[in-house]
């Protein structure tokens, strides 16, 4: 990856792409168009996100497969028996090899010699179904786009980048039809939309679960947090229920509702939590100000610093379990109670 990522930044240093603030007006989705999981890197590393490097035993070189198209060259449908051909040559390759990548390059010229060069990012190269896919759909964006071939299609070339030693997942008897199905339906939609059109939750590495929950490309081996190692003051047990949006709530004191718990710089509250109220909620209130319920028991709370270059604020966590059987993940930020999530 060290080799792609190098020549990505040379090809971005020549299109005058100078500065991170430049790269980053290109917009996610055609940077990882054009350059795959490298460039999904870059852009992590651009926007001042965390990186992970995976160890790996031994750096393996790309593996590539090229052919000629004689003829026939104007028609997908033409084209498709050298293209499976193709992946069927790349995957045993890879296999020979005991060796396994999730990245796939392709690379088409024209007759006219103009080319397109297209990487996907989560690929199973094992199943020459998934490489032809991805090739033919490569190919039916550049005939429909504004900048399509100058001619019939003279070379095809697929790469596998980056591969390590492995085992390939692909079924001993193939896919069934309706794994068929989603792949074909997932590959459409990410190269008609991009590769950020479909997303799947990936757990990583944090102190809070909002933080540990990242939305992942489809099929992808996203760099994430390692979960290993000291989080030091980490929330150990998670909500069941995460909401998309905290709930702003209060925590009052014994004394009455104007008598708001806080915590201080040290993380230490200013009084003992006596009562939950939510003013969303105003069933049963005879003040308007919210239904209010006794609480039975608290757990915390864990103060976090927050990353000041991610312009996180300083915030507390809190757990209570409610009178009437709720258990209430809270935290405290900016001055405010908010509902995080529910355990129950």
């Amino acid at each position: 990856m060290v080799d792609r990522a190098s020549e990505a930044v040379e090809l971005l240093r020549g299109l005058g792409i100078r500065t991170c603030a430049d790269f980053l007006g290109l917009g996610r989705g055609r940077v990882c168009e054009r350059f795959g999981d490298v460039g999904d890197a870059l852009w992590i590393l651009a926007s001042g996100g965390d990186g992970n490097v995976a160890p790996t035993d031994r750096i393996q070189p790309d593996i590539a497969v090229e052919c000629s198209i004689d003829a026939g060259g104007e028609s997908i449908d033409t084209m498709m028996v050298p293209i499976v051909r193709l992946a069927r040559d790349l995957a045993l390759k890879l296999a020979q090899g005991g060796l396994v990548s999730q990245t796939l390059r392709i690379d088409v010229e024209d007759a006219g010699g103009g080319q397109r060069t297209r990487t996907w990012s989560g690929c199973n190269l094992w199943a020459p179904d998934d490489v032809a896919l991805r090739v033919r759909w490569t190919l039916a964006g550049w005939t429909s786009g504004v900048n399509g071939p100058s001619g019939a299609v003279a070379s095809i070339r697929v790469t596998a980048c980056d591969p390590r030693e492995g085992h390939g997942t692909t079924a001993l008897w193939g896919r069934g039809d309706r794994e068929r199905d989603v792949l074909r339906s997932v590959v459409r939609i990410q190269g008609m939309a991009g590769p950020d059109a479909l997303l799947v939750p990936r757990v990583q590495g944090g102190y809070d679960p909002r933080s540990r929950v990242v939305m992942a490309r489809w099929g992808s081996e996203s760099r994430l947090r390692s979960c290993e190692g000291a989080w030091e003051g980490r929330i150990a047990q998670p909500p069941a229920t995460l909401f998309d949006e905290p709930v702003r709530v209060r925590i009052v004191g014994e004394s009455g509702i104007f008598d708001d718990v806080r915590v201080d710089h040290r993380g230490a509250l200013s009084a003992v939590p006596a009562y939950f109220i939510d003013p969303h909620d105003t069933t049963r209130s005879t003040s308007g100000r919210g239904r209010r319920v006794a609480i039975t028991r608290v757990e915390g709370p864990w103060p976090v610093g927050g990353r000041w270059w991610a312009k996180e604020r300083p915030r507390a966590y809190m757990r209570v379990l409610l009178e009437d059987g709720r258990d209430v993940f809270l935290v405290w930020q900016g001055g405010e109670w908010a509902m995080e999530g529910l355990t129950q």
